[in-house]
């Protein structure tokens, strides 16, 4: 089983990936470390659409309205790099806009 963490430079959220290929045949499953109380995660939504641990902090990312500068900056990747996954986040979701992927996760519990 391999594990991997992916923490933002704000040290808002920890991603864990618990298994990216589970013998059970599961999908990968995400947790957040302060999700607040009563938020869970749609684990079942992110395997089906295929949105990996991070698409999902790029996510979260643009529903604080970050730009993809800054996105790129906290995550310390290209601002290439963004514009890819939030272009792949687009089409997962089938969005049109920034505002459109973040109320589409919001509505299948991908976000809180």
């Amino acid at each position: 089983m391999r594990s991997i963490s992916f923490r933002p430079a704000c040290s808002c959220w920890e991603w864990r990936c618990c298994s990216l290929a589970s013998a059970s045949g599961s999908a990968p499953g995400w947790s957040r470390a302060r999700a607040g109380p009563g938020f869970v995660r749609n684990d079942k939504a992110l395997a089906a659409l295929g949105i990996s641990p991070r698409e999902c902090e790029v996510l979260e990312l643009l529903a604080e309205g970050a730009s993809n500068k800054v996105i790129a900056r906290r995550l310390d990747i290209s601002p290439n790099t963004v514009k890819t996954h939030a272009a792949r986040l687009f089409e997962k979701l089938e969005a049109q806009s920034r505002t459109q992927a973040v109320r589409k996760a919001r509505e299948l519990d991908l976000l809180p």
